[in-house]
């Protein structure tokens, strides 16, 4: 499961789970990589003046420049961390 499926279905977990979690370690890897998922997300959003909630009414604004700024600095920061 990527990012975006995360936060597009972070409410239909159950759904995942019904749909491609019928064999225990199925379900185990599942569950592994959705709290792999919200590490990433935690450690990507402390350095983001906005709680990942925010993305959806943030993307709809008519002007969101100053997020998206946020957010390139933010990717730079993280790039030069790893890199």
């Amino acid at each position: 499961m990527n990012y975006s499926d995360k936060r597009v279905l972070y409410d239909r977990m159950k759904y995942i789970m019904q749909k491609y979690g019928k064999e225990t370690e199925t379900r185990q890897r599942i569950l592994w990589l959705w709290k792999k998922t919200e590490e990433l997300e935690e450690k990507f959003f402390r350095k983001i003046p906005f709680p990942p909630e925010d993305l959806n009414r943030i993307l709809k604004a008519e002007d969101f420049s100053c997020h998206i700024m946020a957010y390139r600095e933010a990717c730079k920061d993280h790039a030069s961390s790893i890199g």
